[in-house]
């Protein structure tokens, strides 16, 4: 009766649709979904380099790729936020989400400052003037997030006046 049993056991097991638990960045011990992947799954690799979970689907001969969330721009910010001509500022993105790696691209940038593809980007405008800086991350699966922030360049003071653009 016991081998009658476990073969029903195992049947059962191995005719059933597997369900894999996801989890794609944020809090660990956090269950975030359960995907199913296909008949038979019979094996499953994650790439830490990427993010993708990758379940090959016995007798089927395909493999699911299963990819984090979308890259989302938690933050974007210029600091200081308001500098005089020649002045040091940095714009820090912190970006979650999105396979890896991400690239960053800076667009409406005072002349002097330069694109670079970083989540932190040191900047020293030569022109003043008020600069609505856009920042897109786009990860290696094409998903692409946007965010803008803006920086004051105050013209360089004379006779020990400073003027100030006001927002």
């Amino acid at each position: 009766m016991l081998p009658l049993r476990l073969t029903v056991l195992l049947a059962a097991f191995l005719l059933t649709t597997p369900t894999f638990a996801a989890r794609c960045g944020g809090d660990f011990n956090t269950f975030v979904a359960g995907i199913i992947v296909g008949d038979y799954a019979s094996g499953a690799a994650y790439d830490p380099g990427n993010g993708h979970l990758y379940v090959s689907n016995l007798f089927q001969g395909t493999i699911s790729v299963i990819s984090p969330s979308a890259p989302s721009i938690k933050s974007f910010e210029a600091s200081p936020q308001s500098v005089s001509i020649m002045g040091w500022t940095n714009f820090t993105a912190v970006v979650g989400g999105g396979a890896r790696p991400l690239t960053y691209a800076y667009t409406a940038l005072p002349s002097g400052c330069g694109s670079s593809n970083a989540s932190i980007l040191t900047c020293r405008p030569t022109a003043a003037g008020m600069y609505n800086v856009t920042l897109q991350v786009t990860d290696p699966d094409g998903r692409t997030t946007r965010a803008s922030t803006t920086l004051i360049v105050n013209p360089e003071s004379a006779s020990g006046l400073i003027p100030k653009f006001s927002s």
